[in-house]
Formats: C-alpha cells, sequence, structure tokens
C-alpha cells in the first residue's frame, strides 16, 4: 500500500521577496572632527588600559614567582627564554613590516620610537598592538613621513638653446683619438 500524498499545505507563509536590483553601497564619507576625536580618545584610552592589564599581570606573574618551586621556577625560565629566542625578533620584524608598510622610509631607524611594552606576540603568532604603536608614531612625527613634494614646472622659452661649448681636448685625448684613428 503506498501511502497517499500529503494534502499541500495552505498558502499562508508569505512568499519571498524577489531579490532587489543592485543597490550601489552609499559612498563613503569621512567621520566628522567630533567622531574622529571620539573615536582617536577611545583607542588611547583602549590602549592605555591594555598596557595597564599587561603591567598588572607582569606584577601578579612576579608575585606569584615568589612561592615557586625550583621545578617550576625552571619551567618558567624556559618557557621565558623560548619566548625571547622567537617572539622578540618576532615582534621586531612585524614591526619593521608595519613600519615600511605605513609609509616610513626608513623603518629601522623609527624602531626606537616604538613602545615595546605595548606589543605582544600571541599564542597564534600574531601581532597584538603593532598597528596601535605604528598609529601612534605617525601621529606623534608625521614630519618623519615621506611628503610629497610638488615637481617644478618647466618654464617654457621661446629661446633656442645654443649647442654646447666644445671643450678643448687634452694631450692625452688628442693622442688615443689619433691612435684610434679618429682623428
Amino acid at each position: 500500500d503506498p501511502e497517499p500524498d500529503p494534502a499541500p499545505e495552505p498558502d499562508d507563509k508569505p512568499k519571498p521577496k524577489p531579490p532587489a536590483g543592485k543597490t550601489e553601497p552609499e559612498p563613503w564619507k569621512p567621520p566628522s572632527k567630533e567622531e574622529w576625536e571620539r573615536t582617536q580618545a577611545a583607542l588611547k584610552k583602549s590602549n592605555d588600559d591594555g598596557k595597564r592589564h599587561r603591567l598588572r599581570n607582569k606584577e601578579l606573574e612576579e608575585a606569584a614567582r615568589a612561592g615557586e618551586t625550583e621545578h617550576e621556577k625552571a619551567l618558567r625560565e624556559a618557557r621565558e627564554e623560548g619566548e625571547k629566542r622567537f617572539r622578540e625578533p618576532m615582534k621586531k620584524s612585524g614591526v619593521r613590516a608595519a613600519l615600511a608598510e605605513a609609509g616610513f622610509t626608513a623603518p629601522d631607524r623609527l624602531m626606537k620610537l616604538i613602545d615595546w611594552d605595548a606589543i605582544s606576540v600571541d599564542d597564534e603568532g600574531d601581532l597584538v598592538g603593532a598597528e596601535a604603536e605604528v598609529d601612534r608614531v605617525k601621529s606623534e612625527y608625521p614630519e618623519l613621513l615621506p611628503q610629497d613634494k610638488p615637481k617644478p614646472k618647466p618654464r617654457p622659452t621661446g629661446a633656442p638653446k645654443p649647442p654646447a661649448a666644445e671643450k678643448p681636448k687634452s694631450t692625452a685625448e688628442l693622442h688615443a683619438a689619433r691612435i684610434l684613428g679618429r682623428a
């Protein structure tokens, strides 16, 4: 016995609307001065909070070290040595690349302006805080960014350019020309 098909469901549900024609995205509008200042203040606060939390974390770690055993101390020192050997070079190369990408022409010379405590490498190997530091350097030292200098306009003149005056040849040049058969 085949089962009879169930009765079709009534059309109570609204039908989906047909896709709208392609709508162009709204053109980008720069933020107002107030919005920009508010965003920059929030970014600065966030960066300061992050730095404060990292420093507090460091204090708590140092307090925890006071009661650790020799084995725990050896494990911690081995972990810290590994971080120094791999994470510090990752921080430096990542910041150098971020400075170059930001448009600085001599990123190696700017490395001393970076607050290294504000930058860390997470467990996935990603830099945390590097973009904020580069933005800080850009805002504090805008003169270090290359400036687009306008090229001088050519000054057209109607005067013909006289040919360059021929310099007298030295004795060595005369002898060389005679030997090569050009004299």
